[in-house]
């Protein structure tokens, strides 16, 4: 398993496009993936999850996977959310 947390520096936050940007780039991977706002939790791979985070510019988020590509799935994840 390998997680990395960081503060979201996406400035439109975490509407509805950004969320489905972010799903499409997790659905490559075949490592599970969670996304993780304080006490909530999400699958990256679910729009009504990912949604449902609430996630604006300067949350903190942590990204958690693992499988075969755990360490490429947080590394591509967490660029995206850091607006790269």
């Amino acid at each position: 398993m390998t997680s990395k947390t960081i503060s979201m520096n996406r400035v439109f936050g975490m509407g509805s496009k950004e969320a489905a940007q972010l799903i499409n780039r997790a659905s490559v991977f075949q490592s599970n993936i969670t996304l993780k706002k304080g006490d909530h939790q999400a699958n990256a791979k679910s729009l009504l999850g990912v949604v449902s985070l609430c996630a604006f510019e300067g949350n903190e988020m942590t990204v958690v996977a693992a499988g075969a590509d755990e360490e490429e799935a947080v590394n591509d994840l967490i660029q995206f959310l850091q607006g790269n």
